[in-house]
């Protein structure tokens, strides 16, 4: 009887594991971003929930910035981001890069 419990569990175990494994595992990915003053950041969560922290700084190199940023959103395949962070500093380009 114990051998055939043990033998109907590694079966039944087998049987699980490639279901388990044949899903895609999301993950939480983070993008980092050259900007001026620094780098920003893109977090996209398994979810699909997305927050941006820090811009950068405002200036010449503003529109510059706010299109690496608008690539990394669409290299991560969004179409909006959820959430905002900014520094004191990071504001300049948060306004360049939602127009």
């Amino acid at each position: 009887m114990r051998l055939f419990m043990a033998v109907l569990s590694v079966v039944a175990f087998a049987a699980a594991l490639p279901a388990t494994q044949s899903g895609t595992a999301k993950t939480l990915d983070i993008y980092v971003i050259d900007v001026e003053g620094g780098n920003a950041q893109l977090w996209v969560s398994p979810s699909g929930e997305s927050v941006v922290i820090d811009t950068g700084n405002g200036g010449a190199a503003a529109a510059r910035d706010a299109d690496r940023i608008m690539a990394a959103v669409k290299d991560a395949g969004l179409t909006q981001i959820d959430h905002l962070i900014t520094s004191r500093n990071g504001f300049g380009k948060a306004y360049q890069a939602g127009t």
